[in-house]
């Protein structure tokens, strides 16, 4: 998945906008779709969620980029009475259903 098609704008997300995007998705809360343009390639442009794509990649992996990591967000989650480890957090983050939205070539 190419997150930086030509048209795409930068990384405007501060780490307010990713945590209440990494929250509501560990909440198991609706979260909007991901459009993506398949190419002739067969490689896919991101056309809609760049920003929620990137903020659940930066969590997921860890990433410095928006200070989203999992110690940060287990920390923050038992404050809200949650008292999921770190790995848990990881797993409820990879099995939350995020809708993709196919347009074809």
């Amino acid at each position: 998945i190419n997150l930086f098609p030509n048209y795409q704008r930068g990384f405007n997300w501060k780490a307010p906008e990713a945590w209440r995007l990494v929250l509501t998705v560990l909440e198991e809360r609706f979260v909007p779709a991901i459009v993506v343009h398949q190419k002739e390639d067969n490689t896919y442009d991101v056309v809609d969620g760049k920003q929620r794509l990137s903020s659940l990649l930066s969590f997921s992996y860890g990433s410095e980029a928006h200070e989203i990591k999992l110690p940060d967000a287990a920390s923050r989650l038992r404050s809200l009475g949650e008292d999921d480890c770190e790995l848990s957090l990881y797993a409820r983050l990879c099995v939350h259903p995020l809708p993709f939205l196919v347009l074809l070539r």
